[in-house]
């Protein structure tokens, strides 16, 4: 299976734009203990996606999620 997370930092994952869907930018901020998500996702399917590619990296230890828009 191909990955689509991308690893800017070794604290940063990103999931990048679609533009053929319009999906946004999804990113997560890995810390020692816990991990931020930034923004969830256009909708449920996208967001699995998303978590589906954080396991592969055995990202799991999720705390909260920031939201920087919606609509």
């Amino acid at each position: 299976m191909e990955k689509n997370l991308k690893q800017l930092t070794n604290r940063i994952h990103y999931l990048p734009h679609d533009s053929e869907t319009d999906r946004p930018i999804l990113s997560a901020i890995c810390g020692n203990h816990q991990t931020l998500i930034v923004d969830a996702g256009n909708s449920n399917k996208h967001a699995k996606l998303f978590l589906g590619e954080l396991d592969q990296y055995q990202i799991n230890n999720f705390h909260s999620v920031v939201l920087t828009h919606w609509h």
